[in-house]
């Protein structure tokens, strides 16, 4: 088992291939930019609208890991121990992407997965699952749930803080095809000399 690894999912090609290693140093692997989305749907530090990320996994440690992380980043982070209660949580609020880890109580990360593709408001957020399972197979079976990125454990700030540089442009996506700005028209109507 390699442990480390970035998967990416190409649903055009239907391949899974790993990303470049992510090496000891920070953002190593990926170009890293903390341009702001532009306008409606800047990062924490414009002051506007914050990307919001839920993750869901059994484990306080890695929760703690993942929030101190993504929180420095600028987004706000949602952390649940229990992957019942996400499953509800998807179904009544949005989020920007959503992480869970492969094994878990009661729900698992791939029936996660595909409640949260079933969800009237996250179907098409980008998931990210991270597992210390890094095996192809399991890497297949998440992709096929839906996953959009994989991760293998044990998570770090430099994988983590990549990742999210790889992955900021698919959120900022997913929040554009969402986001309906309120529209108000004032419409005049006349016919034969009448206004309505």
């Amino acid at each position: 088992m390699r442990r480390g690894g970035v998967g990416v999912y190409n649903p055009s090609a239907g391949q899974v291939r790993r990303a470049r290693s992510m090496g000891s140093r920070p953002g190593a692997g990926f170009k890293r930019t903390v341009a702001p989305a532009d306008g409606i749907l800047a990062g924490a530090n414009e002051g506007l609208m914050q990307l919001r990320i839920l993750v869901v996994d059994d484990d306080r440690v890695t929760l703690e890991v993942f929030k101190t992380v993504v929180g420095a980043l600028g987004y706000e982070v949602v952390a649940l121990l229990d992957s019942r209660e996400a499953a509800q949580r998807v179904m009544t609020e949005k989020f920007d992407l959503i992480a869970v880890d492969v094994r878990m109580p009661n729900l698992d990360g791939f029936e996660l997965t595909e409640r949260i593709r079933n969800s009237q408001s996250n179907r098409g957020v980008p998931i990210l699952m991270f597992t210390g399972y890094d095996d192809i197979e399991t890497m297949r079976r998440g992709f096929a749930a839906g996953v959009t990125f994989y991760l293998a454990k044990p998570l770090s700030a430099p994988k983590l803080r990549g990742l999210f540089a790889a992955a900021r442009g698919v959120m900022v996506q997913e929040r554009r095809r969402y986001v309906r700005l309120p529209l108000r028209i004032n419409v005049d109507c006349q016919s034969g000399g009448k206004r309505f």
